[in-house]
Parts: C-alpha cells; structure tokens; sequence
C-alpha cells in the first residue's frame, strides 16, 4: 500500500489500519453477517500478553487498531484497558 501510495504522489496521506479480534474468557466466537467466517485465530492472553500481540501490529506499521472484543461485557473491557496501558 505504501508503494502505491508513494507513485500517486501522496506519501504520508493515509494510514495504516488493523481490525483485530480478541477473544477473552467467556468468548464463544462470533459471526459476520449471515455467515460464519475462519479468518484467523482469535488473540488471546493476559493483559500483558495482549499488548505484546497488539505491539506487533503497531511494530509493523498501523497506526490505528480496531478490536472486535468476545464477549461485549465491562470485564472484557477492564482487561483491554489493562492491555492498552501496557501499550503506553
């Protein structure tokens, strides 16, 4: 993306991204639309376990993540919370 970015002359004028899915306890997977997809193996861990798995994305370039967290519930919240401090 960058490559191409550079030869149309706008270098720096977009960033790069990463959707994420992080399964913590309690989480029993989930579905996209109408249909259930294997795009990969979920992320896993502590919180210290985490923020190391989400520095990779970071270490490879993006600078913005979306975490698609299961479950939705406040203790899946509070661990990422955890994660992302890590991560500062």
């Amino acid at each position: 993306v960058d490559e191409r970015i550079a030869a149309l002359g706008r270098t720096g004028d977009v960033d790069a991204t990463a959707a994420v899915y992080v399964q913590l306890p309690g989480g029993t997977g989930r579905q996209m639309g109408d249909y259930p997809t294997d795009d990969g193996a979920p992320l896993r861990g502590s919180p210290s376990e985490l923020a190391d798995q989400l520095r990779e994305f970071a270490d490879a370039g993006a600078a913005h993540i979306q975490i698609c967290v299961d479950p939705i519930v406040p203790a899946s919240l509070e661990t990422l919370g955890e994660a992302v401090a890590l991560l500062r």
